[in-house]
């Protein structure tokens, strides 16, 4: 169990972390009001939270970035709700109505617009071997695919694509909202998945997630799936 400074400080980490893409270092949480400690003290706390696996320094002198432990103790304990701008919500309800109105497939048209909007991957599942995916190319863009081992990993996920499909369909333990980081799920350590059930148009349940590296804004994410879904519950 983290105490509170300890919580202060991951958050901070993963906060920044989520903005710059960058390791975050002891004298940016220094400036940080509500840390309130020396820099020295925070080193030896950052230190204590690499110990116990929820930080990582990738580089002798660079600051830290969150582990797949500290991911999952953001999820559980310290995510906030999102809220979407009315540009966003707009956006997404245009494109909706566009599709229904020129007879696109409308969960696939919403899958381009999610892809445009969050930047990330959109995967649609209609069942374990027809499944849709849009915006992979975004995750080409994202820094922690820039090195050669994770472009090489990147492709073996675009490759087994399938069967990570047949993995999610087989899951019991499935939530409304699921957030998955890392081992917990078929695409890889390096990527984070976040997904829910859909009813499709063919009255049977399918899947509609996002997929991007670790580093995924989960809160903003969470709530442009979950207005998803109501746009494609409003077509009953």
């Amino acid at each position: 169990m983290l105490d509170k400074r300890k919580k202060n400080i991951l958050e901070f980490v993963i906060n920044e972390h989520l903005k710059q893409g960058k390791p975050v270092g002891s004298q940016q949480l220094a400036l940080v009001d509500r840390v309130r400690v020396s820099s020295a003290t925070i080193r030896n706390e950052m230190a204590e939270l690499e110990a116990q696996g929820y930080l990582h320094q990738p580089h002798t002198s660079a600051g830290r970035i969150p582990t797949e432990l500290g991911w999952r103790y953001y999820l559980d304990n310290l995510l906030s709700d999102a809220k979407l701008s009315e540009k966003e919500l707009q956006f997404l309800k245009k494109s909706h109505l566009a599709a229904q109105k020129s007879g696109d497939h409308p969960v696939k048209s919403l899958a381009k617009a999610l892809a445009e909007v969050t930047q990330d991957a959109i995967m649609v599942g209609f069942s374990p071997n027809d499944y849709y995916y849009t915006g992979l190319g975004n995750l080409l863009t994202k820094p922690e695919f820039h090195s050669v081992n994770l472009m090489e990993h990147l492709s073996e996920v675009v490759n087994h694509l399938d069967e990570a499909m047949l993995e999610i369909f087989k899951r019991k333990d499935l939530q409304e909202i699921n957030t998955w980081v890392g081992e917990e799920h078929p695409f890889g350590r390096d990527c984070s998945v976040v997904f829910a059930n859909i009813d499709l148009p063919s009255q049977q349940l399918g899947i509609l997630g996002i997929l991007g590296p670790l580093r995924q804004n989960y809160a903003a994410n969470i709530a442009r799936l979950k207005h998803s879904i109501k746009l494609l519950e409003s077509n009953k």
